[in-house]
């Protein structure tokens, strides 16, 4: 696609590369207050925790594409300008109008827009799985966090009482309010509801469909089985963390509940990749190579023979 509007310049130089630097820091001080907003809501909300991933998602993926945005040549290119103006726009409109989640995407709107306006459409366009990350920044609504909570949440405390009797354990639920012999331990909707693991597993299935060279109808499979695989990592959290309850002191319990979360997204990343490695035995083709290695090679034509072309007739 050929760049448009700005003067061009020749591959990736210390000036190019300290100007996207120069500018991106510009854009995040110019809405120093919606990004030290966003750093408080993901400090003080565990439901908005999917923001500490982002970065480290988004310097994995930019790794695994390393070598193609080295052969990208950079150019700047006024598309990031109009986006870094929209997201100005956007985000003074949120913050004067009182909308969050508009105040804060046009600070990350600006931002890369300020990179693009350096680098290009032809680097954005490799670095896109990485640029999407970053709308992860984005604290989600609680009108629509609540509107998932709610069905995550009853699904947890239906399936953690029956794996609790199935190992022999005097569980009971009443409600989100999950009790043992009688005495209330873990209340769901406010310990454990999962909402925390929503956003931060479906982080981690785009980044193992994106690093993975998968082929492309299961790379959106992964990404959207991300939510089954959040409920099925929040049973297998809740049901310790509901017998350190039980059995331990409280803060025991706290200290389990607020690990586990964390340790939950290793354990998602580690799934998948057990998953596909039994996939890969049962020949189950998952990745592109499989496919273009199993595609059959076109003859370029009925082969000659070269033993009697041209030998001398009888």
């Amino acid at each position: 696609m050929p760049e448009t509007g700005l003067r061009q310049q020749d591959g990736w130089t210390a000036g190019r590369i300290g100007c996207a630097i120069a500018l991106g820091l510009a854009a995040v001080v110019a809405m120093r207050g919606a990004w030290l907003d966003i750093l408080h809501i993901a400090w003080v909300d565990e439901e908005s925790s999917q923001v500490w991933l982002v970065v480290p998602i988004i310097v994995l993926l930019l790794a695994v594409r390393r070598k193609a945005l080295r052969e990208t040549l950079p150019a700047s290119s006024y598309l990031g300008t109009a986006l870094a103006a929209a997201g100005w726009a956007l985000s003074s409109y949120g913050y004067f109008s009182a909308i969050q989640s508009f105040w804060h995407l046009g600070a990350v709107m600006l931002l890369a827009g300020a990179v693009w306006t350096v680098l290009g459409n032809r680097v954005m366009w490799v670095a896109l799985p990485a640029a999407l990350v970053a709308l992860f920044f984005v604290p989600v609504p609680g009108r629509i966090r609540m509107e998932i909570a709610l069905p995550l949440q009853q699904a947890t405390a239906y399936a953690a009482e029956a794996v609790l009797v199935t190992l022999g354990q005097d569980a009971e639920r009443t409600g989100m309010m999950l009790s043992f012999n009688g005495r209330p331990v873990v209340r769901i909707d406010e310990a454990c509801n999962g909402m925390r693991m929503v956003f931060a597993l479906l982080l981690v299935c785009y980044a193992f469909a994106m690093v993975n060279p998968l082929r492309p109808a299961l790379r959106l499979v992964v990404i959207a089985f991300s939510p089954a695989l959040a409920l099925i990592c929040n049973i297998i959290r809740v049901v310790p963390t509901a017998l350190v309850y039980a059995y331990a002191d409280e803060g025991t319990g706290d200290m389990v509940h607020d690990l586990s979360g964390w340790a939950m997204v290793f354990l998602a990343y580690g799934f998948l990749a057990v998953l596909f490695r039994v996939l890969e035995w049962a020949e189950v083709p998952v990745y592109q190579s499989d496919l273009d290695a199993a595609a059959p090679v076109k003859s370029a034509g009925p082969a000659l023979d070269t033993t009697t072309q041209g030998a001398p007739t009888a």
